[in-house]
Order: C-alpha cells, then sequence, then structure tokens
C-alpha cells in the first residue's frame, strides 16, 4: 500500500531492511528514507503518532517485549484519536473516507490475522 516510509533515526529504524523487504520472497516492498537529526518539520503529520507512541512508550523503552497485539492495540487507539490537523477527524475515519469501508475492514482483518 505504501511505497514509502519516513521516519527519523531513531534506534527502532535502525535495520530497514527489516521494514523494507518481504521475508519469505525476498522482495523489496517499500523504501525507507530519514530525516535530517532534530528536524521534525520533516516529518510532518507523522510527528504526532510519535508523541502518542512515546506517551505510552517512554523514549530509552526497548519494543523488543511488545507483541504484535501490543503494538496494534495501540496504534488502533492513537489512531481514534480526534486531531485538528484534520479538521477534528480520526487518522481511522480519514482512511475509511478515502479507501472505503470494504478495503478498511480487509486491511485491519489482514493485520489481525498475520499477527
Amino acid at each position: 500500500m505504501f511505497e514509502i516510509v519516513l521516519t527519523d533515526n531513531g534506534w527502532e529504524f535502525s535495520k530497514p531492511e527489516d521494514i523494507e523487504f518481504d521475508h519469505n520472497t525476498g522482495e523489496k516492498l517499500i523504501n525507507v528514507f530519514y530525516c535530517n537529526p532534530y528536524s521534525s518539520w520533516e516529518k510532518g503529520g507523522i510527528e504526532r503518532n510519535h508523541e502518542f507512541i512515546r506517551y505510552i512508550i517512554p523514549k530509552d523503552i526497548t519494543f523488543d517485549q511488545l507483541t504484535n497485539k501490543n503494538i496494534i492495540d495501540m496504534m488502533n487507539n492513537i489512531n481514534n484519536v480526534k486531531r485538528k490537523s484534520m479538521g477534528f477527524k480520526t487518522p481511522y475515519k480519514l482512511f475509511k473516507n478515502i479507501y472505503g469501508e470494504e478495503y478498511t475492514k480487509k486491511t485491519s482483518s489482514e493485520i489481525h490475522t498475520q499477527r
């Protein structure tokens, strides 16, 4: 679905190959690009998600002990918070408006069954 991931240089993104490649086929699926250090404006709207994640998982806490369910639950909560920058709609609602109910449900069920 997404051809590009734009992120910071945090340790959690230190292995781009884990994100970029399908581990079964070796096919490159997406490209990971990094913003410059201390340049949060280069990431635009995703910086708010990063803030929410850090409310839940403080900096210097490893993600290693998180299960896929933990991450899915966390992101489901984050994606259901209304944002002023989105006209007081949630990211989930906007995604659903763009891609439709059927695709949104299919994507959500795929996430839950894959992880």
